[in-house]
């Protein structure tokens, strides 16, 4: 997708608070929607872009005003409607952020939890604006409301933290105890990787990475919440799917969600806005340096991609400002953990989603590069909808589009009928299939002095 632009909304309907992250969009300023084809009795794109559903303004109120969506807003709001409780702005909340919830027995970070009082971690339909919800009475962070919002022009986590503890809630921006967990110089959000996430509903209770599977507890738990019976009011706003039986050593599945595997379709959300994070500090702080360092990042990623340890990438990275230890280690707490810098979204890890920025960022300023990618058959179609992509070309694009650009109200809208599996996929479905030319290419681009000569820097990262 080319010339694109943000558009941020607020939607205030009476009461009611619309929350929209901001949204990257065609220069039409519209997706294109081709209503889609049915295989096997399910819903796929009829080609790469195709988002199926129509976006129309006639799913917004007509009292939309466009404004940057951020924790000052929400206060505006609360302040307009005379809000001054947790439970009052959580019944205020779009569908879109009703729907994409865990909850939390054991936290291993501020507040309190457990079995009958679990906290709900908010991670909306793109995870750029993440809410963690606590709902035992004596915990002592009780009327305050932790969040992380990404920053879509900088590529920052900015963490706040709304405090109702008087009669008129408060907006603390950066408190320093979120610092412990979540980082200080590149914070980013913790969640548990692909297959292990340690103290949430639904993590298999059996040690290490053995998937998602519910226990009997957990599913007495969330039937009394999900019938109204939590013990907090704090519970009654979710939207569950309806008519859903929980089974033991089974998984709940998201509402209005045609995939639906709460902690598979988490990591996939959390995932791409971090790497779409990540990649965004990447090529901002020092614009002129990553473009002189783009070929080299692809070439690193080739060459290192079998390695658990990566570190001529990690140098590059690092002298462009990145931390992997830091901006990475989704799983692990900032201070008191080691880093792990290989965390999962299921089928790729944040690497991939640098790699496939990068290689896209390319394509649109090097027209050998897209005619390589364009020329290139895409050898694998995509999961149950084949035929959707021609060439890697459009399988970028494709990737772009659901992972990036789709936001806020319209990935959740898309999302009700088709989910994009295997989307994080990317080194061995997009960059094998034209590693031979595109590492001849770069490395002659480099040799011809197009760019500066090959260097990796000397700055070791912490």
């Amino acid at each position: 997708m080319t010339g694109t632009k943000t558009i941020c909304l607020l939607i205030l309907c009476k009461t009611s608070l619309f929350l929209m992250s901001c949204e990257e969009v065609s220069k039409e300023n519209q997706f294109n929607s081709q209503g889609g084809i049915e295989i096997k009795g399910k819903i796929c794109p009829s080609s790469y872009d195709d988002i199926i559903v129509e976006l129309t303004s006639s799913q917004m109120d007509e009292n939309d005003r466009l404004k940057e969506v951020s924790f000052e807003s929400i206060m505006e709001f609360m302040d307009k409607h005379k809000i001054n409780t947790i439970t009052g702005l959580l019944n205020s909340l779009p569908d879109h952020y009703r729907n994409n919830f865990s909850l939390v027995e054991h936290t291993r970070g501020e507040g309190q939890s457990d079995l009958n009082f679990p906290r709900i971690v908010l991670f909306g339909p793109d995870g750029r604006f993440m809410l963690n919800v606590g709902t035992k009475p004596e915990d002592p962070k009780y009327n305050l409301l932790d969040g992380a919002e990404l920053n879509n022009k900088t590529g920052h986590w900015e963490f706040s933290q709304l405090d109702f503890t008087k009669r008129k809630p408060m907006l603390i921006k950066e408190p320093n105890e979120c610092k412990r967990c979540h980082g200080r110089k590149d914070p980013r959000p913790i969640w548990g990787t692909s297959l292990d996430w340690p103290g949430v509903f639904g993590d298999n209770e059996a040690p290490g990475m053995t998937g998602d599977a519910l226990s009997m507890n957990h599913i007495r738990r969330m039937n009394e919440i999900r019938n109204h019976h939590g013990g907090s009011d704090r519970f009654d706003f979710l939207e569950w799917k309806s008519n859903e039986k929980l089974m033991s050593g089974g998984f709940r599945r998201i509402a209005n969600n045609a995939f639906g595997p709460e902690l598979l379709v988490s990591n996939q959300i959390i995932g791409s806005a971090t790497g779409r994070g990540a990649f965004l500090r990447l090529k901002s702080k020092n614009p002129e340096k990553y473009v002189s360092l783009r070929e080299h990042i692809l070439l690193a990623a080739f060459e290192e991609h079998q390695l658990e340890s990566k570190p001529k990438l990690n140098r590059l990275l690092f002298e462009l400002g990145l931390d992997v230890n830091e901006s990475f280690s989704l799983a692990t707490l900032f201070e008191e953990e080691e880093p792990n810098v290989n965390w999962s979204l299921g089928d790729g890890d944040l690497y991939e989603q640098i790699y496939l920025q990068v290689l896209h960022d390319l394509s649109e300023s090097d027209p050998e590069i897209r005619k390589i990618l364009t020329n290139t058959p895409s050898p694998n179609p995509i999961f149950s909808c084949p035929d959707i992509v021609q060439n890697i070309q459009e399988l970028i694009d494709y990737k772009m589009l659901h992972l990036y650009y789709l936001q806020g109200k319209e990935r959740y809208e898309v999302n009700k009928v088709y989910y994009p599996l295997e989307v994080e996929r990317v080194f061995d479905l997009v960059m094998e299939p034209v590693s031979e030319p595109l590492i001849n290419y770069l490395k002659n681009k480099i040799l011809a002095g197009v760019l500066k000569k090959s260097h990796y820097p000397t700055i070791e990262p912490n």
